[in-house]
């Protein structure tokens, strides 16, 4: 299960005290808010549910520990970038360019205001304290 967040500000304790509580819901059969959000597929497939919180400013250290103690994977639109960036099928004889600007457009992003960054989504519009619009 993958949550992303994109705050002005870095994710805290209680926004991943939250998805913490969201995904074991989930792995134990769910609560009826949850599982009316859960596909079919999903819901008979069988294996481990592993959580991974995508923070765009990154996590309190509050949050990353909380995280870590419950072995959720973390990461930020940084980390993001360098994995798109080392992809084998990103280099080409430009690779290089690409990845510098790769990486130069994410730190661009999280140097300015993140009201410019365009997003597309199917699921409600989170507000920036975490409710849905």
């Amino acid at each position: 299960m993958v949550q992303a967040k994109m705050y002005q500000s870095k994710l805290g304790p209680d926004a991943m005290k939250v998805f913490l509580q969201t995904l074991h819901e989930l792995k134990e059969g769910g609560q009826p808010k949850t599982n009316a959000i859960v596909p079919g597929w999903f819901k008979e497939a069988r294996g481990p549910i592993i959580g991974m919180v995508l923070s765009h400013r990154g996590f309190l250290s509050g949050a990353d520990s909380r995280a870590r103690s419950q072995g959720i994977v973390t990461a930020d639109s940084m980390d993001v970038a360098e994995v798109i960036a080392l992809r084998r099928n990103f280099y080409g004889k430009d690779g290089k360019d690409k990845i510098k600007a790769c990486l130069n457009r994410v730190k661009e992003l999280l140097s300015s205001d993140a009201s410019c960054i365009p997003t597309v989504s199917s699921a409600p519009s989170e507000s920036e304290d975490g409710t849905n619009l």
